[in-house]
């Protein structure tokens, strides 16, 4: 019998200022995350004091049979690492099989981008475009621009398509705290950002609507909440075609 002994990274990454005497762990229940004891979890690294990140690696056959596991992140002291606070919010709740096949693919690393004590929203929409465009969000949340100034997206790591196909998806990604919630639903669109020219091409199709779910719903176990859109149409023409007698006709539009 051969074990599969592939190594898997995960990495876990949050924005949070912290005084230079503290540091930031994920605790989690499982033995890469010290199962619940702190002395024990995965202590963060940061470039400042704002961007932490953290790894974590694991054997392929235990990815593909772990079940959901949990963990939070929590602030230490960084000589003794001793526990100042846990994030107040439930546990996150994560199954890594999921992630890793559904989202990129088991010979890439996994990054979670996540917020303390709140959630992360994460647009994505394939929308190929040429060289020298990139796709923008705005909308009425300041997050998304405020209706003022479309907020550029960036190229993220291939996804599995709803074709099956391995593709380079537009994503943004934007932070909801815990005292923001509930958010109301708000609209928004996509554009086309040209930006050699500093032009930009709205989509035409009626304002989407972004409804964000409670912090302890299903669809946000682990604190990220991804939105994936499509459909983006640059134009509204319809052509008809008529019956031979005219006496029906069918409209085909970009939908």
């Amino acid at each position: 019998m051969i074990l599969d002994d592939t190594i898997r990274k995960v990495h876990f990454r949050m924005e949070m200022n912290l005084p230079f005497h503290e540091d930031l762990c994920v605790c989690g229940s499982i033995e890469e995350l010290g199962e619940w004891a702190v002395s024990r979890a995965l202590r963060m690294s940061h470039s400042d004091r704002d961007h932490w990140i953290g790894s974590m690696e694991i054997p392929n056959r235990r990815v593909m049979s772990y079940d959901a596991f949990e963990f939070k992140y929590v602030i230490v002291l960084a000589e003794t690492k001793e526990r100042v606070c846990y994030e107040s919010r439930i546990n996150r709740r994560i199954l890594l099989k999921s992630e890793f096949e559904s989202k990129i693919s088991l010979h890439q690393d996994l990054y979670l981008h996540h917020t303390w004590n709140g959630l992360t929203v994460q647009l994505v929409m394939f929308h190929p475009l040429p060289k020298g465009y990139r796709l923008g969000v705005i909308g009425s949340n300041p997050s998304l621009g405020d209706w003022k100034q479309a907020v550029p997206m960036k190229l993220g790591q291939e996804r599995t398509t709803l074709t099956n196909q391995r593709e380079r998806c537009w994503e943004l990604c934007f932070r909801v705290s815990q005292n923001e919630f509930p958010v109301d639903p708000f609209p928004y669109r996509y554009v086309q950002l040209n930006e050699a020219r500093g032009s930009a091409i709205w989509e035409r199709e009626p304002n989407r609507i972004l409804t964000i779910p409670e912090l302890e719903s299903e669809s946000c176990a682990h604190g990220v909440f991804e939105v994936f859109d499509g459909n983006f149409v640059t134009e509204m023409d319809i052509d008809k075609v008529y019956s031979e007698s005219e006496s029906w006709s069918i409209s085909l539009g970009p939908y």
